[in-house]
């Protein structure tokens, strides 16, 4: 492994501690936070934002457009979007570190996201649910 390798690994895996720290601090702490203040409650609050995903802010009316409740929920507001960047860093260093080449490197985390995503779907939205 190229020390220019192991640079680029360490640097997504600084990002995925900072998108961790960030969708953390989001959930748990966001009164006493520096996102508190900012403009857009509707973008940053997950007490709020989570509405985003809906039509007209209900569940009830559906999705707002396609895919805002599953693959393009990291658009909807800044937790999803902060949980795409932690697990795309992770993704992404898994196929570089297993020795991918960059275009090997696209398809595997997207083929990683795809079967996750469809693993989670699965479990959250049918197995754990009553």
């Amino acid at each position: 492994m190229t020390l220019s390798t192991i640079i680029i690994i360490s640097i997504l895996f600084v990002i995925q501690a900072i998108a961790d720290a960030v969708v953390d601090t989001l959930s748990h702490h966001m009164s006493t936070s520096v996102f508190k203040g900012l403009l857009n409650n509707h973008w940053w609050d997950p007490k709020i934002s989570f509405k985003n995903k809906y039509r007209y802010g209900h569940k009830d009316e559906g999705p707002r457009f396609l895919g805002s409740t599953t693959f393009l929920v990291f658009i909807t507001d800044a937790w999803h979007m902060f949980k795409f960047i932690r697990k795309t860093s992770i993704e992404l260093a898994v196929t570089i570190l297993i020795g991918l080449n960059w275009w090997q490197c696209i398809i595997g985390v997207l083929l990683i996201k795809i079967i996750v995503g469809l693993v989670f779907e699965l479990f959250y939205g049918k197995i754990l649910r009553k």
